[in-house]
């Protein structure tokens, strides 16, 4: 019996049970009719595997896991890239169509982190310094603000 099993996979061992419960019933039967002996039955119940087995089968479904997460990740990047290129052909045919996409409020937002960017450190006055209005601690960055409607 170890004989025919073990020269199965795992996969076929689960799989094709019938197959090899009529192969072991031949093989028994070969055996036993000398005697007289007539098996009726045989049946693959329960196969104990060798600890290295069990662990060298955790690692291979574990490979199979990440193999399949990639996959999956790789496809979501596959139709974003190809949602972008769609987006970008618009654009291409129709210009009108990215201003449409972004909102004023979005084109402000940019233009605000633009000042950010172009005015670096000069958010506040020197000590004692105060803008038009009076108040101190406000600097270019606000004057830049209100003159773009901020």
């Amino acid at each position: 019996m170890r004989s025919i099993l073990g020269q199965q996979e795992l996969d076929e061992l689960l799989s094709e049970r019938e197959k090899l419960n009529q192969a072991l019933q031949q093989v028994i039967d070969r055996q036993t009719e000398p005697w007289g002996v007539k098996v009726s039955t045989v049946e693959v119940k329960n196969v104990d595997l060798p600890q290295e087995m069990q662990r060298a089968i955790a690692r291979q479904a574990e490979a199979e896991r990440e193999r399949r997460a990639k996959v999956i990740n790789a496809e979501g990047e596959y139709q974003a890239a190809a949602r972008l290129a769609e987006a970008a052909a618009v654009i291409s045919r129709e210009p009108a169509a990215l201003a449409a996409a972004l909102p004023a409020d979005a084109r402000r937002d940019r233009h605000r982190e633009q000042l950010d960017h172009d005015l670096p450190g000069t958010d506040r006055f020197p000590e004692g310094v105060h803008d038009r209005n009076g108040a101190q601690g406000h600097g270019l960055r606000s004057r830049a603000r209100r003159a773009v409607g901020q």
